[in-house]
Formats: C-alpha cells, sequence, structure tokens
C-alpha cells in the first residue's frame, strides 16, 4: 500500500520533467515516459491532421493538448498553454500548406 501511494506522488514529478517536445521545419519529436520512455519522430510532412482539445479542468488552467494524426497514429502535445497550442497549429497548418504547394509545383499544376 505504502508502495502505490508513493508512486502516486514520485510518478506525476517524473512524469513532468522527463515530458518534453521539439518542433522544428521538418519534425515534431516527443519523449515522454516514467518507467519506459517513449521517443516518438514524426516528419511533418506525414501530418494529416492536427486539432485543439480541452477539457474542463484544462480551461481552468488555461491549458490544452494539440494531438497530430498521422498514418501510422497520434501523437499528442499535451498540457500546454492554450496560446501555445494555437501558435503550433497555426505554424503546423502554414507548413502543410508550403509542403502541398512545392508539391504541386514540382509535378507541374497550375495553383
Amino acid at each position: 500500500m505504502a508502495l502505490i501511494a508513493l508512486n502516486a506522488i514520485i510518478s506525476p514529478l517524473f512524469r513532468y520533467h522527463r515530458y518534453r517536445y521539439y518542433l522544428d521545419s521538418t519534425s515534431i519529436e516527443t519523449i515522454s515516459g516514467y518507467i519506459f520512455v517513449k521517443h516518438r519522430i514524426v516528419p511533418i510532412e506525414r501530418i494529416q491532421n492536427v486539432s485543439i482539445s480541452e477539457g474542463p479542468i484544462d480551461r481552468k488552467f488555461g491549458v490544452g493538448k494539440v494531438t497530430i494524426v498521422t498514418g501510422g497514429g497520434d501523437i499528442d502535445i499535451s498540457n500546454i498553454s492554450k496560446n501555445i497550442a494555437d501558435e503550433i497549429c497555426e505554424m503546423l497548418k502554414n507548413k502543410i500548406n508550403d509542403i502541398v504547394i512545392e508539391g504541386r509545383c514540382e509535378d507541374g499544376q497550375n495553383i
């Protein structure tokens, strides 16, 4: 019983300090976990959908979650401020649009 209580106190601290996300011009990278660490890298060109979600508790604290959907699964950037979530979605939308336009120009299609 004491181990469960200790884990309930320690686990969130370790998860908080281990959680990282990185965005650059070509990919999104997240690192998360407590005992088993999950390191995911997603190329921006593979993104199919980007959305922001927030529950009632998230709204109270002004945070949200960005969910990025790819053909291989979902990747979440959790517990970030609403403003940063909006900036991330806008940035990804612009990068995806640039990739689509660039692909059409290479194929010789008119835009």
